[in-house]
């Protein structure tokens, strides 16, 4: 079943799960980084020399940015295509504002929070779905 043939509390069940989902993604993620940091501070203490610190560092380098491309890929397989499905109905339902999404829009993972963020459109947008009312008219006296 597509999006588009669900009703909306079975896009809503989607969208929660989605939510769930990618913020466990988002937490085990940061607790890698974390923990890669401290050992990384730790593993400072001990070089030496400057040729010593120079391979520490482009160790250091190396091992950021594997982690990084690592991440990306896994959000890129694990969650893009059907985030992205989910937030074209989601914004199709509620008549919302597409808010610029780097991670769903190009893949990228840059800036404080990118899964964050998708979490949150996500589960705000399911959350429109709940009222009847979208917006309330405006009127200029």
């Amino acid at each position: 079943m597509t999006y588009g043939q669900m009703d909306n509390k079975q896009l809503q069940g989607m969208a929660f799960d989605y939510v769930l989902r990618l913020r466990e993604f988002h937490r085990r993620y940061k607790a890698v980084d974390s923990q890669a940091s401290e050992d990384a501070f730790n593993a400072r203490r001990s070089p030496s020399t400057e040729v010593e610190r120079s391979a520490l560092w482009q160790r250091e380098t190396e091992e950021r940015s594997r982690r990084s491309d690592e991440t990306k890929q896994r959000f890129n397989s694990e969650f893009r295509a059907d985030c992205s499905l989910l937030y074209a109905e989601l914004l199709k339902r509620s008549g919302a504002k597409k808010e610029d999404l780097v991670a769903l829009d190009y893949g990228m993972l840059s800036g404080p929070s990118p899964v964050e963020e998708v979490a949150f459109e996500l589960e705000r947008l399911a959350k429109m779905l709940e009222t009847p009312a979208k917006v309330l008219p405006f009127r200029v006296q």
